[in-house]
């Protein structure tokens, strides 16, 4: 029997028809009239919301003098720009374009839609006198609801890219050379001026003109206005010339277009000097702002700012035209203590905690007239606590001190004699009493190329008493436990809180130009970072890190 093969049967597979949800863009939806119930309840806008709505509306009125068209309610736009720096939305047009389309935005300012001129003028202008308004009333928020104690305050500074062009930067050395360069082409014409004058004697006698004297002199008295003066009488005395004098009156008159010429170049650096007002550079394009090194290397126009921080909120801002942290602390901390007024806060006795940058005599003088705690460092202090001070010998601070004999005693055993007593002006006017010390001599020492920079004269040096008691104080309070604390605590505080802005919220660089402008926009920053952790904290978000960051703390403290 033969046994035939019967045929596979294969599964064909049927393709399923797509079945795609309905859409009709032409659709009508129901929108809940009221936009409050489309944000939610913990949301940050409402932190900002109820922020705001605190502050007392006449504290608002007195910027506006009425008449004419009516302004957008300040309450309004206070909030969106203070969300909007929330949402790292630093401009106008991006403001104004997220009103139109954001719901939370609409919230906000209630469906209006300014134009961005109109909030950029907000920003620019109202904001100068408010900004410190809302901020006071975010202070008082935070002590109210115990985020903030600001009996232990932290300060530093940063550097801050201005909205500048990087490559249009005045030098005031560059413009004292050019300037001085013009005042002797000046000075050379009119010297030619005056061989010419030979009636120049009938007017001054055998004095020379007051401008004409050492060259010394001259660069330091001459400028555009008796140079200006010059050029009138110089132009009456060509008048004057007789027709036939007509070789001298040609001579005086190529004289006097030169010195036009200069005159004008001589006004040009004057101007810059008056915009320089004893900075080292200015900006053309914000002559506000000077050129700084940035960290990353950079020489760029910027900004120093510096502010204060407690818990990591910020407590005080200040913007400063100076690369160098020490000199802005007398302002920043008037600035402060202005801040803390009215609120339930004691100014004195709190500490106030920096790094060596702002250890001077000055400053701790001033933090002693306030009554604050100054647990900030002095120049030296690192090296001193890792030994590395002492391994400099030819340091003044390891010289031994005789206090019978007042005399220094230098590594060769030779005595640093008492000289005299001179005074020191620092930039913010503050007189510093030094007493200078001289070798004997150094004349044979093997060691003087090391010890001394000038091979002609012996080594001095020089001392301030008061500023010795200072760092004796200071050096006290930073090696107690209590500055101990506040030492690990500064890196955490201040530098956090700048970590925050530029590299979480994207902000490196100020979108508006001018020192009063970039105060107000670093305001907005500092209100918007300290609202932002208030909404991390009471929405509970960063708990866990929070919780993680305080187990680890406690494991070191054991």
């Amino acid at each position: 029997m033969i046994k035939m093969a019967l045929p596979v049967e294969t599964k064909i597979s049927q393709k399923r028809e797509v079945v795609f949800k309905r859409y009709e863009q032409g659709q009508m939806i129901n929108i809940p009239v009221a936009l409050e119930q489309l944000v939610p309840s913990g949301h940050l806008s409402r932190i900002v919301d109820h922020v705001v709505e605190r502050i007392e509306m006449e504290n608002l009125r007195v910027y506006y003098s009425g008449g004419g068209s009516s302004p957008y309610d300040p309450k309004m736009m206070l909030k969106v720009w203070i969300y909007g720096y929330c949402e790292r939305i630093y401009t106008s047009r991006r403001l104004a374009k997220a009103m139109r389309e954001h719901v939370v935005f609409m919230w906000l300012s209630g469906a209006q839609t300014p134009c961005f001129k109109t909030l950029s003028a907000f920003r620019s202008e109202r904001m100068q006198q408010m900004v410190d308004t809302v901020a006071k009333q975010v202070l008082l928020l935070l002590v109210e609801r115990g985020y903030v104690d600001p009996q232990d305050l932290y300060v530093d500074g940063s550097k801050w890219e201005a909205n500048a062009n990087r490559h249009k930067v005045t030098w005031a050395k560059n413009t004292e050379r050019h300037k001085s360069t013009v005042i002797g082409r000046i000075d050379a014409l009119l010297e030619q001026s005056r061989a010419l004058q030979q009636e120049e004697d009938r007017h001054y006698g055998n004095r020379d003109l007051a401008e004409v004297g050492a060259e010394k002199q001259l660069k330091i008295e001459l400028d555009s206005t008796q140079v200006r003066q010059h050029l009138q009488e110089l132009n009456a005395l060509i008048e004057a010339k007789a027709e036939e004098k007509v070789q001298e009156k040609k001579a005086l008159g190529q004289i006097k277009k030169k010195l036009t010429e200069e005159v004008q170049k001589l006004e040009k650096y004057e101007g810059q000097e008056q915009i320089l007002q004893g900075r080292n550079s200015y900006s053309k394009t914000d002559s506000d702002a000077i050129a700084m090194r940035m960290k990353d290397g950079r020489l760029l126009p910027g900004y120093n700012i510096q502010h204060t921080t407690t818990n990591q909120y910020i407590a005080n801002w200040t913007v400063e035209q100076g690369a160098s942290d020490s000199p802005t602390l007398e302002a920043h901390v008037a600035k402060l203590k202005e801040r803390l007024q009215g609120l339930p806060v004691d100014f004195k006795g709190h500490n106030l905690c920096a790094d060596a940058g702002y250890g001077s005599e000055e400053n701790y003088a001033m933090l002693e007239s306030m009554g604050m705690g100054a647990y900030v460092k002095y120049p030296l202090f690192d090296q001193e606590q890792s030994g590395e001070l002492q391994k400099k010998r030819f340091r003044a601070e390891n010289f031994p001190y005789d206090p019978k004999s007042d005399t220094f005693r230098c590594p060769q055993e030779r005595k640093l004699h008492f000289v005299e007593t001179f005074e020191v002006v620092t930039k913010n006017g503050y007189r510093k009493q030094m007493r200078r010390y001289q070798c004997e001599s150094c004349e044979g020492c093997p060691m003087a190329a090391e010890c001394k920079k000038s091979e002609i004269k012996a080594r001095s040096v020089g001392i301030s008493v008061q500023g010795e008691a200072y760092k004796q104080k200071a050096q006290e309070l930073l090696n107690s436990k209590k500055g101990i604390e506040m030492r690990k605590q500064r890196g955490v505080e201040v530098e956090g809180t700048f970590g925050d802005i530029k590299y979480n919220m994207q902000h490196r660089r100020f979108s508006l130009r001018g020192k009063k402008k970039v105060y107000v926009e670093y305001g907005l920053l500092a209100i918007g970072h300290n609202l932002r952790k208030v909404y991390c904290q009471e929405s509970g978000c960063w708990a866990d890190t929070y919780a993680q960051r305080a187990n680890k703390k406690a494991k070191k403290a054991a």
